[in-house]
């Protein structure tokens, strides 16, 4: 991952800063909130995708040294974050019901997961 791509990483990982807090995560538009973590989601998937193509088409004898192990940390980093954010979408209640009880900490704990997956290289 280039110095590009970190900055993009780390603005992705910003936009989603609101919903780091049960809180806030509790009074906020569902809607807008879908959006934003949906965005970021797609876009981290996005990144994940562009590094496992760069993996898939080293030589073999990159991929089983220091800098295929290197790009596979990033790769994982950024399926764990996807996968966070698709947990954190999946306990965003429907429309105006109520949801289960605890689903703002879920979601809020989700993109902190997230946060901290992305952060991890």
């Amino acid at each position: 991952m280039n110095k590009q791509q970190r900055k993009q990483r780390d603005l992705i990982v910003a936009s989603l800063n609101d919903y780091l807090d049960a809180d806030f995560v509790s009074l906020a538009n569902r809607e807008t909130m879908r959006a934003a973590i949906e965005s970021a989601r797609s876009d981290l998937e996005s990144m994940q995708e562009e590094e496992q193509e760069k993996f898939d088409n080293m030589p073999e004898s990159l991929q089983s040294g220091s800098k295929g192990d290197d790009l596979q940390t990033v790769i994982d980093s950024l399926e764990a974050a996807v996968s966070s954010l698709q947990e954190a979408l999946d306990s965003i209640p429907e429309g105006d019901e109520p949801g289960e009880e605890g689903w703002a900490d879920e979601v809020a704990d989700r993109c902190n997961d997230a946060d901290s997956s992305a952060n991890d290289f």
